[in-house]
């Protein structure tokens, strides 16, 4: 045992020290844990038998997220922030240069965003197991506050800076195989296989076989200053005109790839110094409010589509996704279920093989009592009549989850027998939002919640209706 916390511990077996990552807060990268993991840095630094240092969740499905939105909102002064900002860096540069001594080594297994991805962005190679809760990406702009950790600065140095500008304004995360296609990370494999792929890379590692990869040379002709200011950055800017938030990364990672990573981070420090947080609860602390209290929660094994149109093909692949089975109620058109699972491929949630595996899991039947869940598609009156067939003959735990655009929860569910049954999802760019009426039962959301989470999507809970009103029997 080469170091131990209440929050990590770091042991040290055959030359490869391993640093297990296990907050009580769930993972999230607060500037406590931050420097403990500094003080074990420093320890790995001091052993003189370490030669890999391996970093890695210490539960399944779990990495690293952050920084936390309450630490941040305590910031109310430029002073703090950049103090703030100043320390996470220093840390994370403490881990950069130990190389290289010692080789650093980020396995990823769960969400990995924001904070926790800043520090995987400090180590030299990064691994990553693909499976569909295994996310990769950035949504600073979308919570009102701005990278300080280093990613304007490391990013475009590993992906370029045209896919770090996607990366870090678009606020979409990526699956682990995408990221293994963008060059984000070094390699992924699925959950199977981890802990035989993990120890054959290391072992290569220690013996000198592998070295970290560098961009393809065809991407690297374009990244002349005076040329990217001229067709990424200028546009850029242009393009982010309203949004302080974006506008100041872009700036950032400009004044970085000029001057070099000095100059850029301390431009991120100022940044971040100088942008004022929106205030309010947003929308990712929400969703990880809401994933904690719900982590009992069983998901949907087996789920019902009613309907494959555009919505419902892309709802049975998220059904197979997660690992579920999936039953049709009709085949109007077969073909949008290809066409999505091609895209679910072309993503990286599945590979070929999986997607024909996975394809057999497809049943086509009108009848959806053995379902746990049935998801309501079609037009908004189609899925109103539904509501009301599916509460009639089904069973009290199956959930039903409705599509509709134009007419509410609560309009749907005050005619039905069992109205607390009733969830309503909808789409937003980066998340889904799971609705619920004065009557919905609070084991329905949750259920829900954890299987767009098994999805790979980032649900959140919409505020609970206050207003009683007694539903109304058909």
């Amino acid at each position: 045992m080469l170091y131990e916390s209440r929050s990590l511990r770091l042991d040290c077996a055959d030359g490869i020290a391993t640093l297990r990552i296990d907050s009580p807060d769930g993972n999230v990268l607060t500037l406590e844990l931050l420097r403990d993991v500094g003080r074990a840095i420093e320890a790995a630094r001091r052993a003189r038998a370490v030669d890999v240092l391996t970093i890695r969740g210490a539960r399944p499905n779990v990495f690293l997220v952050g920084p936390d939105r309450d630490e941040l909102d305590g910031l109310t002064d430029p002073e703090s922030r950049r103090a703030f900002a100043r320390a996470g860096q220093d840390v994370l540069h403490r881990l950069q240069s130990l190389s290289p001594k010692i080789v650093t080594v980020a396995l990823i297994d769960g969400e990995c965003c924001d904070g926790g991805l800043e520090l995987a962005l400090a180590c030299d190679y990064r691994l990553a197991v693909a499976r569909p809760e295994t996310r990769l990406g950035f949504d600073f702009a979308a919570d009102g506050t701005l990278p300080c950790w280093g990613a304007t600065q490391r990013l475009p140095q590993l992906v370029g800076p045209r896919t770090a500008m996607k990366l870090l304004t678009h606020d979409r995360a990526i699956s682990a195989r995408m990221a293994k296609k963008v060059g984000l990370v070094d390699h992924a494999f699925g959950p199977r296989p981890q802990k035989t792929e993990l120890w054959w890379f290391l072992a290569a590692v220690q013996d000198g076989e592998r070295r970290p990869r560098r961009r393809p040379w065809w991407s690297r002709l374009t990244d002349h200053c005076a040329l990217l200011q001229s067709t990424l950055f200028g546009p850029a800017l242009h393009r982010w005109a309203e949004d302080q938030a974006r506008r100041r990364m872009i700036e950032t990672m400009r004044r970085g790839w000029r001057y070099g990573p000095a100059e850029g981070f301390a431009a991120e420090r100022t940044a971040f110094a100088d942008f004022s947080r929106s205030s309010g609860l947003s929308t990712r602390r929400r969703q990880r409010d809401q994933a904690r209290e719900w982590s009992d929660a069983a998901s949907f094994q087996r789920l019902g589509v009613t309907r494959l149109d555009d919505t419902g093909a892309r709802l049975a692949v998220a059904v197979l996704v997660a690992g579920a089975s999936v039953v049709i109620g009709d085949d109007f058109d077969k073909s949008s279920l290809r066409r999505e699972l091609v895209r679910a491929v072309d993503d990286g949630w599945l590979t070929v093989i999986e997607a024909e595996q996975r394809a057999s899991r497809v049943s086509w039947s009108s009848d959806f009592d053995d379902c746990d869940a049935v998801l309501l598609t079609g037009n908004d009156s189609e899925q109103a009549q539904a509501v009301c067939d599916l509460d009639m003959r089904l069973c009290a735990n199956v959930v039903l989850i409705t599509t509709a655009t134009e007419i509410d929860v609560s309009s749907l569910a005050r005619p039905a027998l069992m109205p607390e049954r009733i969830v309503g999802l909808h789409f937003a760019a980066e998340s889904v939002e799971i609705l619920a009426s004065p009557w919905t039962d609070g084991s329905a959301p949750a259920r829900t919640f954890r299987w767009l989470e098994r999805c790979g999507e980032r649900p959140f809970v919409a505020e609970m209706p206050t207003v009683q009103v007694e539903p109304v029997a058909a």
